[in-house]
């Protein structure tokens, strides 16, 4: 396992990037949310302060709200940072993979 400092890494800092970088960013972050929605995990909290640089690339972190799910579940109430959830989530509480 990989130890990140958050506090260094994170897509939530001011940083200017080119569109290429960006782009890369962007893939590697899709293939983490790809592998995960194969396993059947449900993060529920991606946003920038989430993402961080790794040795070997950008990684999805905090998993602290993530949940075991191959279908669309309802829970009691939301979690999440509200900025950043899909609308379907903040309105109804619905998280799917």
């Amino acid at each position: 396992m990989e130890f990140i400092n958050k506090y260094k890494s994170g897509l939530d800092r001011k940083i200017n990037l080119s569109q290429e970088k960006i782009i890369d960013i962007t893939q590697q972050i899709i293939e983490g949310l790809k592998y995960l929605f194969q396993k059947g995990i449900i993060h529920r909290d991606i946003k920038p302060a989430n993402i961080l640089k790794g040795k070997n690339g950008w990684k999805i972190a905090d998993f602290g709200f993530a949940i075991f799910s191959d279908t669309q579940i309802k829970s009691k109430f939301n979690v999440g940072t509200p900025l950043y959830m899909p609308i379907e989530s903040l309105k109804e509480n619905l998280y799917s993979p």
